[in-house]
């Protein structure tokens, strides 16, 4: 998260964003800080009409009507118009009383208001300009920033209510426009929304529309060439587990201007000569600084060798600190001075790590790319930065090639992470923008495998050690843990493992990272009662000690695909040691299910005096569509009801 950000006409912080790329989240890769034309407060809008119950199953607020007009006069002015009335149902939909419009130094508020109607579609309260709270808009990240914010926020006593709202920023500078999405919420339905697009016509733009879903119509009234899509009568949706997000219409104008720099986005190559522009000249460094990485890296004996002692050179030189200053949200500081300050952003860390690289004859590639579950270059036929809100490192090898996260201090040398994996990158490269594919982290390769073994007392009691690793992918799991403090991984510990009320006796969590990400934790404890006594019983039940299971089932009221994005495998092998003068009276039957969704397999081996219990669970990448559903539900009760089998032991 290390540029420019964009705030939202409004904020649903309770909510979940139902798309990948929006208007009102945090857009962190351009600055795009909308703009309004100003619309007339005395036009009418009868908010008492009532609304069709179908938009009102599973909502907490209804868009009566969203217009937003993109007016485009010059290769360095635009404004937007925002016009938009939410009809609040419920105390669920409060957030959407909450207004909020983002700008900066290249663009100005010229006019904003909000009026207020009760349940019976009267107006009630009225807000203007000046009765709108100017802030700084800091974000918790960043050092530098010219971002402010002006905000309001009201709720009316009585259910239903209506604010009506419009807002006008004019702005000198471009190079993307916010993403659209009518239906940007769970638990919202619109009425009615649009979107229309003007510009004179030496300024032509791109557009990508998803699935073609929007009514599209278009016209020409000098001097505007006019490109409008509609939305109408868009029924609610409930959040559901493992679901992709729909993507927005993303507009992306031709011809960029920003405080002077000057680009062409009509294709990857140019955008990409844009930044190459903005990254040259930036890779200065002190003659000491050369000298020592010179030095550190003179008797290593291969070039990947090299390029990790740089890499963790960087991370102990340096912190996270974002720059979002005008150009600054998309141009490095200079590396010279993350030398000198120890700081800077994914652009200034990622610039600095390649200027290093440099001073030994290592060439690497300065890559912008999308990352987290909410932003990705998803189409590589069609360019625009609004697809991209990061920067990491690319080094090429003979045989491979090393990819650098540069924004961790801990991160392990090679590992991206799943944020950055199986995606687009774009190359930064003198002759344009090369897009190349990231790492795939494949089922088989991310692994937790897991070691228990059980000592069961007469009592019903457990003393318990437990061993596990955690590989590629998983290893995110346990990365935020192996750098908490004692008390924090302790406090995890007793929320989170499967054994009751245990007494954690040692425990450790280590990263053993080498060629792959690889975390490890260590445990060992005890616990009064694991077991259930019956008699001459003992009723045995089969915990793991870390959770390692799935979804229970799809509803059948799901209407959307089921998605996971990454897929992985868990392996555990658990020894229960049986006590003193006990038998195994009954064990359960060995299991193996398979589905499109994943596989799974249980088996038991006894002893005398102990059981073996062998687990594995594989879950696929993919999309499951809803023909699927029925033979993935099989599987995932099968599972459920093989994990909640025990084991009955009797007294000898």
């Amino acid at each position: 998260l290390c540029v420019k950000a964009n705030f939202a006409s409004f904020s649903i912080q309770k909510l979940k964003p139902l798309q990948k790329i929006t208007m009102r989240n945090l857009i962190l890769s351009v600055l795009i800080f909308i703009g309004t034309i100003t619309v007339s407060k005395s036009q009418k809008n009868d908010y008492n009409l009532p609304i069709a119950d179908s938009l009102k199953q599973n909502a907490n607020a209804v868009i009566r009507f969203s217009h937003t007009t993109y007016e485009r006069t010059a290769i360095d002015k635009y404004k937007e118009t925002i016009h938009c009335a939410i009809t609040v149902l419920n105390s669920k939909g409060n957030s959407f009383s909450e207004i909020k419009v983002g700008y900066d130094q290249n663009s100005k508020v010229t006019d904003i208001w909000a009026i207020g109607y009760n349940n019976k579609g009267v107006r009630v309260k009225e807000t203007k300009k000046k009765d709108f709270i100017d802030v700084a808009a800091f974000d918790g990240f960043s050092l530098f920033t010219d971002a402010r914010l002006k905000y309001f926020s009201w709720e009316l006593p009585v259910y239903p209510y209506t604010i009506e709202y419009s807002y006008t920023i004019e702005n000198t500078g471009i190079v993307a426009f916010s993403g659209w999405n009518p239906q940007e919420y769970y638990n919202l339905s619109v009425e009615n929304a649009s979107l229309t697009y003007k510009t004179i016509p030496d300024l032509s733009f791109n557009v990508k529309i998803p699935e073609n879903k929007y009514e599209t119509t278009e016209s020409s009234e000098p001097p505007f060439r006019t490109t409008s899509w509609q939305a109408k009568n868009i029924k609610a949706e409930t959040y559901e587990e493992l679901s992709e997000s729909p993507s927005a219409v993303l507009l992306s104008p031709n011809k960029i201007s920003f405080e002077g720099s000057y680009g062409d986005f009509s294709d990857w190559k140019g955008l990409g000569l844009w930044s190459y522009r903005l990254i040259q000249g930036r890779d200065i460094l002190p003659v000491a600084t050369i000298e020592k990485i010179k030095q550190l890296t003179a008797n290593l004996p291969t070039e990947k060798d090299k390029i990790k002692a740089v890499y963790q050179y960087m991370q102990n030189k340096t912190r996270y600190v974002n720059v979002a200053l005008g150009i600054g949200g998309f141009q490095p500081i200079m590396a010279s001075e993350v030398d000198a300050k120890g700081y800077g952003d994914c652009k200034a860390l990622s610039n600095y790590t390649k200027a290093l690289l440099s001073t030994i004859g290592i060439e690497s590639f300065y890559t912008v790319i999308g990352s987290g579950s909410s932003r990705e270059i998803v189409y590589p036929d069609f360019a625009s930065i609004n697809q991209a809100n990061h920067v990491i490192l690319c080094v090429p090898q003979a045989t491979d090639t090393v990819w650098l996260e540069c924004t961790s201090q801990k991160m392990p040398f090679g590992n991206i992470s799943t944020s950055n994996s199986d995606r687009y990158a774009l190359l930064i490269t003198p002759e344009g923008g090369k897009l190349v594919k990231t790492p795939v982290y494949k089922t088989d390769l991310n692994t937790v495998q897991a070691k228990a073994e059980y000592e069961i007392g007469a009592d019903a009691s457990i003393k318990f050690n437990y061993q596990a690793e955690f590989n590629h992918s998983e290893f995110e799991d346990v990365f935020g843990l192996i750098q908490a403090s004692a008390k924090d991984q302790k406090d995890f510990l007793l929320e989170n493992i499967g054994i009751p009320s245990p007494t954690i006796e040692q425990f450790s969590f280590a990263d053993e990272s080498a060629d792959i990400a690889r975390g490890t934790m260590k445990l060992n404890g005890s616990a009064l009662k694991y077991a259930t006594k019956m008699g001459k019983r003992v009723l045995l039940p089969i915990n793991y000690v870390l959770d390692n299971t799935t979804i229970s089932s799809i509803s059948d009221k799901r209407t959307r695909n089921l998605y996971r994005r990454i897929g992985f495998s868990y392996s555990d092998q658990l020894i229960i040691k049986l006590p003193a003068n006990y038998t195994i009276e009954n064990i359960p039957a060995n299991s193996e299910f398979n589905s499109v969704f994943g596989t799974y397999s249980l088996s038991y081996q006894k002893s005398e005096k102990s059981i073996l219990i062998t687990r594995k669970l594989a879950l696929k990448a993919g999309v499951f569509k809803k023909e699927s559903f029925a033979e993935i539900n099989i599987f995932l009760k099968n599972i459920s009801k093989a994990d909640k089998d025990k084991i009955i032991l009797s007294e000898i």
